[in-house]
């Protein structure tokens, strides 16, 4: 990302999270060959508070399941 973001990333002891199952993002996105995690970039926000609680609270939701399942 070629600009300024927010990111959530997991890790797991026991392995790799499966982001084959990650859910569409309303805004942001998941990456998943390099690096792995959601990305949300700060100049695609036009309601900034909601939409951050909204990309934080489903990739942390994602990944908190993920993570309690290994």
């Amino acid at each position: 990302v070629s600009e300024p973001y927010y990111y959530l990333y997991g890790w797991t002891r026991d392995g790799e999270i499966d982001f084959s199952k990650a859910p569409k993002l309303k805004r942001g996105e998941w990456r998943t060959k390099e690096w792995k995690g959601a990305v949300l970039s700060v100049s695609t926000l036009t309601n900034q508070s909601e939409e951050l609680n909204n990309f934080c609270h489903q990739s942390f939701t994602f990944l908190k399941e993920q993570i309690q399942s290994t």
